[in-house]
């Protein structure tokens, strides 16, 4: 007991714990004590810092701001009025934007036609083509020449020909600008026409060429050096047409004038409706036309309504030509190229009916102004169809009511009575 009393004496002493301190404490200094806790250094416990990776930076572009583009120069300035291109740009498209572009249509069709033929057409032919035109358009505007032209043809004196021609050609660029504003229509349409019919002339030449018989010349000669007649006329569409023309004429108005007003005939409209003279055994000539336009006796005579082919016209004579005294040898040469011509024309005119069918038919417009007028165009064109057609239909019925009337007159016994024509119930053709 004493021996463990003693050992817990001793471990007091050691650390202090006496029921007694000293007297002379000794004095702790605060850096000699040391911490009971120690302490790992962080190079012992935790790896290194790493550097973080460089960050990619794309350089950034600075856009410059847009800079307004300069106002568009005016097309004209009246002192400070300007007047702006698009402004006149939008009424030339309202105004002849669709018959341009049919125009442009039919162009780039005959090229593309002839291109597959692998015709050629080069800036000549088409000059030549444009002068044959205004030959054929003004050759009656000087009598005198054009029948002095048309015996050195018959002769084969081509150098006369030419010479007489050139005396014609001097009055062509006034007389064409005329007739163009007539017809409202612009030298850059009257161009096209002529491109276009340059290309189809070279194409049905090709398909006509040595297709002439001898008995088609001798057709031709009798057509030529016949009874001929002269003739103007107006063709129309619609015997509504044909009232209007009539109206005009009743108001003085001349046939020619009224002609180159209202004729559907885009040919003979520009000479005032006028045709090449013409005999009963012309061919290509409705014979319902030639019958009437032999029936009139008198020169200044004008038809009633004749329908031929679907379109109805007026006809006034002109002329009576007797009966050359030309032997057919002399002149078959001529008469040839002048029937090879005529077939080319007239072929050309049914090609070029089929080129604005295709047209018609088949283009597509994305411009919305044009669009409209293309499809305002289609509407009236199938319109006049249906009218011609109903008119045809009437116009044969009252033919056939007509015949059936003089029928029976012929087989009613003599000085029997017939009622009025006014109680039959319809008009006849001679009363419309």
């Amino acid at each position: 007991m004493k021996r463990a009393f003693a050992v817990m004496m001793s471990a007091a002493a050691v650390v202090g714990c006496t029921d007694r301190e000293p007297a002379n404490p000794p004095k702790l200094e605060p850096a000699v004590v040391q911490s009971t806790v120690q302490v790992v250094p962080a190079t012992q416990t935790t790896p290194p810092p790493v550097a973080p990776a460089p960050v990619k930076v794309a350089p950034v572009t600075v856009k410059p701001l847009p800079v307004p583009p300069p106002a568009p120069a005016p097309l004209a300035t009246i002192g400070d009025v300007k007047i702006a291109r698009d402004q006149v740009e939008k009424l030339t498209m309202d105004s002849h934007g669709l018959n341009m572009l049919l125009r442009v249509a039919q162009v780039e069709m005959a090229k593309a036609a002839a291109e597959k033929e692998q015709i050629k057409v080069t800036p000549a032919d088409i000059a030549a083509e444009r002068l044959s035109t205004l030959d054929k358009w003004f050759k009656d505007a000087n009598p005198k020449l054009s029948e002095e032209i048309t015996d050195a043809e018959t002769r084969n004196d081509q150098a006369l020909v030419e010479k007489l021609r050139g005396e014609m050609r001097k009055d062509y660029d006034a007389m064409l600008q005329q007739t163009l504003t007539r017809q409202n229509m612009t030298m850059v349409e009257f161009d096209l026409l002529m491109q276009a019919n340059t290309y189809v002339r070279k194409i049905v030449e090709k398909a006509t060429e040595g297709k002439i018989t001898e008995e088609n010349v001798k057709e031709g000669f009798n057509a030529l050096y016949g009874d001929n007649v002269r003739v103007r006329h107006i063709q129309c569409a619609n015997m509504a047409e044909i009232a209007e023309a009539q109206r005009r004429l009743a108001t003085g108005e001349s046939f020619e004038s009224v002609a180159g007003a209202l004729s559907r005939n885009a040919q003979t409209r520009a000479l005032g409706g006028e045709l090449p003279p013409f005999s009963r055994q012309t061919p290509n000539l409705p014979d319902m036309f030639k019958q009437v336009a032999f029936s009139l006796d008198k020169v200044g005579d004008v038809s009633d309504p004749v329908e031929a082919n679907g379109s109805y016209h007026l006809i006034k004579l002109m002329e009576h030509i007797a009966p050359k005294a030309v032997k057919y040898e002399d002149v078959k040469g001529y008469v040839r190229e002048q029937l090879r011509e005529r077939w080319v024309i007239e072929r050309m005119k049914v090609y070029r009916d089929d080129l604005a069918k295709k047209a018609l038919d088949g283009l597509k417009i994305t411009d919305p102004v044009l669009a409209k007028q293309f499809a305002d165009r289609v509407a009236q064109r199938e319109t006049e169809l249906k009218e011609r057609d109903q008119i045809s239909r009437e116009l044969s019925r009252e033919r056939n009511q007509a015949a059936q009337e003089k029928a029976d007159a012929a087989t009613k016994p003599a000085g029997e009575l017939r009622p009025p024509a006014t109680q039959s119930g319809s008009d006849t053709p001679d009363q419309k």
